[in-house]
């Protein structure tokens, strides 16, 4: 092109077109590192997406690995707790059974002293009886012996009298 073709009127014409170049030349580098900017934002976004993701997933698979743990000690938990069950419902069987064993006995032991209890009740009745009897004896015997000694001391007294008198008279 060439300054006659009309292109360029006033000197001041190529002064605006490189001032012209040069602000778009300059907003072109801004949009540039714009973009770029941008496209590294873009890029430490994603890494940082890329660690939390990857932290995450760890946190998750520690996580996992402690639920199944927890699990699995719930288990062993559980089982042990039905075999504590499983031995006390057998010692409590056992000791039932030893306390019904127990009771037995007692009542198959006081089956004779309750037959003890009836013979020493018949026989405290019979020594009551006897002991009466023996009182009611010994009160009739002591009424007889009284007797017996006032009428021989009578006798006696009497005999004596009869004696004392038969010897009086023989010696007069």
């Amino acid at each position: 092109m060439t300054p006659t073709e009309g292109s360029a009127t006033s000197p001041t014409a190529p002064a605006r077109d490189t001032a012209d170049a040069i602000e778009a030349e300059f907003h072109d580098h801004i949009r540039f590192i714009l973009q770029r900017e941008r496209e590294e934002r873009e890029q430490l976004d994603m890494a940082i997406r890329e660690q939390v993701l990857a932290r995450i997933q760890k946190q998750g698979e520690a996580i996992g690995k402690q639920m199944t743990a927890l699990q699995e000690q719930q288990k062993k938990i559980e089982d042990q707790w039905r075999a504590v069950m499983t031995i006390a419902d057998n010692q409590s069987s056992q000791v039932q059974g030893r306390i019904a064993a127990m009771a037995d006995a007692i009542r198959k032991g006081a089956e004779p002293i309750h037959e003890y209890q009836i013979h020493v009740q018949k026989l405290q009745g019979a020594l009551q009886s006897l002991i009466q009897s023996v009182e009611q004896n010994g009160r009739e015997v002591a009424g007889v012996a009284t007797r017996a000694l006032l009428g021989g001391a009578l006798g006696g007294a009497g005999a004596a009298l009869l004696i004392f008198l038969f010897l009086h008279l023989v010696q007069q």
